[in-house]
């Protein structure tokens, strides 16, 4: 029998690429029904609304990725090294799955910003949450820091948000690899030469 725990998790788990898919308005609770082999009710056991499991999807794909963050930017280490690392984390990722499905934190800012005012704060809160991230990183490195790290790091996750999209757009991975090693030479350029581009 499947633990209570593993059926919240599979429902998030499929709800999850489904959206990331289909986007949220064209994804309904039959199709993860369907998908996922879990029974409605026990889908609304969980999830009072299909808003309320839209919230939960997003809480579920923010750990995952606020994990990976924290394993390359908590240690303590070069800014430059550490951008770097995450950058070809980024592109080893959807190398791997040929850019299908983007990124589902800038999928659902595009589709629901100006829809829904709920998914609009909290994805400008894991928005936020990155930026502040690679800010932290850029500041132990920036002689001079001040407001020009928020400004790199928003520039930074801007750009990559972008080259995402184009290069899913175009089903291409080199289209991403291009952009994001432009994104390198510029974090590197800002660092005055901290370290030399691989």
């Amino acid at each position: 029998m499947r633990h209570p725990s593993d059926k919240r998790d599979q429902i998030l788990k499929t709800a999850s690429e489904l959206i990331c898919e289909q986007g949220y308005h064209r994804t309904s609770i039959e199709d993860i029904v369907q998908a996922s082999g879990i029974k409605k009710g026990t889908v609304f056991h969980y999830f009072k609304s299909k808003e309320e499991l839209g919230f939960a999807v997003l809480d579920h794909q923010y750990r995952g990725f606020a994990d990976e963050l924290a394993s390359i930017f908590s240690p303590p280490g070069e800014a430059w090294e550490q951008v770097q690392e995450f950058l070809d984390l980024v592109v080893h990722h959807y190398a791997k799955n040929g850019c299908r499905g983007g990124c589902p934190f800038g999928n659902l800012a595009l589709e629901m910003s100006d829809q829904h005012e709920g998914f609009r704060q909290k994805l400008n809160t894991i928005f936020g949450s990155w930026v502040r991230i690679v800010q932290g990183a850029l500041e132990r490195s920036l002689l001079d820091a001040g407001p020009r790290a928020s400004v790199m790091a928003t520039f930074v996750v801007a750009s990559l948000e972008g080259a995402i999209m184009l290069a899913r757009l175009g089903k291409d991975p080199g289209l991403l690899a291009q952009c994001v090693l432009e994104i390198k030479k510029y974090v590197w350029l800002q660092l005055e030469g901290v370290s030399g581009i691989s």
